[in-house]
C-alpha cells in the first residue's frame, strides 16, 4: 500500500503578473515500506535544529511558533532544503500538486474552487494508485476537539469527495482517508512544506521559494520527460500551460493524445514567465 500525506495551499496576493489568487492541493505519495523510516528521520533532523518536542514546521510558521522565534533567516533555508532533501534521497517518494485560479471557472463543476481542486487531486491519487497497481491511504490533518478542521481546507474537501463514493475504485484500486494530528504527524508538515513551495513559486514569490524550489522541484512525478498535469498540475491550462516551460522545464505540453511544443505562442506567458501576454 502506497500513503499519500496531504496538504494545501494559497496564495491570495500573487506576485507574477496575471496570476489570481491561487488554491491549491496536493501531496507526498510515500510507498509503504518508507513511511516509518522516513518519519523517523525527519524527526532527527528537527532534533538536530532544536525542535522541542510536539513542535512542528512549517513553509510560513505561525507568530507563536517555536520555529518563528528560533529558526530564523539561512538557518530556517537550511533546514527546509535539508528536510525535503531527505525525501528527495529515496527514488520512489514523489510529490503531485494542483494550482487553481480562483479568479476562474472551475473545471470540475464545483462551486468552491477548494472543492475543485481536492477533486482534481484526489484524481491524480487515483490515476497515480492505479499505474502503480497499489491500493492506498490518504493522511490528511485532523479535526481538533471543537470538531473544525485544524488544518487548512484539504482534510474536509476530501472526507466530503470519498464519503460520496464511498471509496474509489477507478482502475481497480482502492483509496482510503485516514486523519492525523498535524503537529504530531512530521510527513503532514513535510507535505505543507512542498505544497506552499511550490504553490510561492507559481504566484512568483521566487524570492523566498526560487532556491527552495531547486529541491522540490525533484520530487514532482513526471511521466514521459514533462512534469505538466502529471507533477504540477496548472488551472486553467488555457492561462497557464507555458508555465510548465518556464518554471518545470517541459518541452511540450500535452493535450487530447497530442504532444504541443512548448512554449506555446498563442497563450499567455509566451515570452517568459514575468510576461502574462502572448509573444511578450
Amino acid at each position: 500500500m502506497d500513503f499519500v500525506f496531504a496538504a494545501d495551499a494559497r496564495q491570495s496576493r500573487p506576485l507574477r503578473s496575471g496570476v489570481g489568487p491561487l488554491v491549491a492541493a496536493g501531496g507526498l505519495f510515500v510507498p509503504g515500506e518508507e513511511v516509518g523510516k522516513l518519519e523517523q528521520d525527519v524527526e532527527a533532523l528537527c532534533g538536530d535544529y532544536g525542535f522541542p518536542d510536539c513542535e512542528e514546521f512549517r513553509w510560513s510558521p505561525v507568530r507563536d511558533a517555536w520555529m518563528c522565534g528560533n529558526l530564523v533567516g539561512h538557518k530556517r533555508w537550511r533546514f527546509l532544503e535539508e528536510v525535503v532533501g531527505l525525501a528527495g534521497e529515496r527514488r520512489r517518494v514523489v510529490a503531485v500538486v494542483v494550482v487553481h485560479d480562483a479568479n476562474c471557472p472551475t473545471f470540475s463543476g464545483a462551486t468552491e474552487a477548494e472543492m475543485d481542486v481536492a477533486g482534481a487531486f484526489l484524481g491524480c491519487v487515483d490515476k497515480r494508485l492505479a499505474v502503480r497497481k497499489s491500493d492506498g491511504a490518504i493522511m490528511a490533518p485532523a479535526k481538533s476537539e471543537n470538531g473544525a478542521w485544524e488544518e487548512g481546507f484539504v482534510g474536509g474537501c476530501l472526507e466530503t469527495l470519498l464519503n460520496a463514493a464511498s471509496c474509489v475504485k477507478a482502475s481497480g484500486v482502492t483509496l482510503s482517508a485516514l486523519s492525523l494530528p498535524f503537529r504530531r504527524k512530521r510527513l503532514l508538515q513535510l507535505a505543507e512544506v512542498v505544497v506552499s513551495c511550490i504553490t510561492a513559486l507559481v504566484g512568483g514569490d521566487e524570492q523566498c521559494s526560487g532556491g527552495m524550489f531547486a529541491s522540490v522541484k525533484g520530487l514532482l512525478a513526471r511521466e514521459r520527460g514533462r512534469t505538466g498535469r502529471v507533477g504540477l498540475s496548472l488551472h486553467p491550462y488555457y492561462m497557464y500551460a507555458n508555465l510548465y516551460h518556464w518554471l518545470v522545464g517541459d518541452t511540450y505540453f500535452w493535450m487530447h493524445d497530442t504532444e504541443f511544443a512548448l512554449p506555446l505562442a498563442c497563450y499567455p506567458y509566451s515570452s517568459s514567465a514575468d510576461a502574462f501576454g502572448p509573444c511578450g
